[in-house]
């Protein structure tokens, strides 16, 4: 049973409003929802004062939402494919689709966000949590049909996750936790794996864009595959922790990942019992990630 009662997702217009009235007056008495935790003659900080709970409500709202953008009645519409000059990065117009809409809920809250098409944002904000937003994980997977793909949010405390929510194509599972608070998929617990063996386990990965292919790199990567029982890729970082997380496979490995690509995924992935470790890798913003379910030694 969990220990947080059902999260009821209020319709759009009333989020907006009180987080519209929120930014602008957080002391008025219309506010009552705030109250508690709000001494009105000080600067607040939104992330210290919202309840938590309610930051994750806000981040469910938005990948519900921004989900019907990826049925199939607008697939045609939202696929044309462009390439990022100088990289091996394939975007589409429904990237920044949902982004302007997943922002739209979130901006509000002055909050700062990493947000992977637009950058940073709110950058005025003193607080030490951050937004990381990745509109859709898997993009190549949506507008080719290759397989699946996530709309992505996680609150982030500097480089710590505190919660994250997936919103998954095509099968619409709303997947949420973070370390403290559990880890669900649509509100039934999920947990990692109890496996030890490796040759009994499954290694996901992947190759991101930025990746820079060189021998001693593909040794390294091969060494550590040749001691799984399975591999797969599933073209979403996001996808690949949740499996781990759910406890279908073991252990997550992906060296220059996005933070965007990741950081619910890793939320998630700590709720449901696992561990990770994420060093800053060649790009700005990006990881050498590993994660498991705690129990596999590498």
């Amino acid at each position: 049973m969990s220990l947080y009662p059902p999260i009821y997702i209020r319709p759009q217009s009333d989020w907006r409003l009180q987080y519209l009235s929120f930014a602008q007056n957080p002391a008025s008495p219309q506010n009552s929802l705030f109250n508690a935790t709000i001494d009105p003659p000080k600067k607040v900080s939104l992330a210290e004062n919202l309840p938590m709970m309610r930051l994750i409500d806000l981040a469910k709202q938005a990948v519900t939402l921004s989900f019907p953008h990826l049925s199939d009645t607008k697939h045609q519409e939202t696929t044309a494919e462009f390439h990022v000059p100088g990289t091996r990065e394939i975007k589409a117009d429904i990237d920044q689709i949902i982004e302007a809409q997943i922002l739209e809920f979130l901006k509000p809250t002055g909050i700062s966000i990493l947000s992977e098409e637009q950058g940073q944002l709110n950058k005025q904000s003193t607080s030490e949590y951050q937004f990381v937003v990745d509109p859709l994980d898997g993009t190549v997977n949506f507008i080719r049909q290759l397989g699946p793909s996530a709309i992505s949010v996680a609150l982030c405390k500097g480089d710590s996750p505190i919660f994250g929510v997936l919103k998954v194509f095509p099968t619409g599972e709303l997947c949420w936790g973070g370390p403290t608070l559990g880890a669900f998929i649509n509100d039934e617990p999920i947990s990692v794996s109890s496996r030890t063996d490796p040759q009994r386990c499954t290694l996901c990965t992947g190759i991101p864009s930025r990746y820079q292919f060189d021998p001693s790199s593909f040794s390294i990567a091969f060494k550590r595959f040749e001691r799984f029982s399975k591999i797969r890729m599933y073209g979403s970082a996001a996808f690949s922790l949740l499996q781990v997380a759910r406890g279908a496979a073991d252990i997550y490995i992906e060296d220059d990942i996005m933070l965007w690509d990741v950081a619910a995924g890793l939320a998630i992935l700590q709720g449901a019992g696992g561990t990770f470790s994420a060093e800053p890798g060649s790009n700005l913003n990006s990881r050498n990630v590993i994660a498991n379910n705690d129990l596999i030694s590498i």
